[in-house]
């Protein structure tokens, strides 16, 4: 799955309202949990940006 797939469904996934660790969020999209912490952290930084 492409990054930004992946960045997208995390989104998806920690919108949704559920509580969700990075270790099932690993296991849901069949990725690392280092690679779902960088997405994160890409994210946070992306979203500082932007606002």
């Amino acid at each position: 799955m492409p990054k930004t797939d992946n960045m997208l469904a995390i989104l998806w996934m920690l919108r949704s309202g559920n509580k969700i660790t990075a270790q099932q969020i690993s296991e849901k999209l069949e990725m690392n949990t280092r690679t779902v912490y960088r997405s994160l952290q890409r994210q946070a930084i992306t979203a500082a940006i932007l606002y």
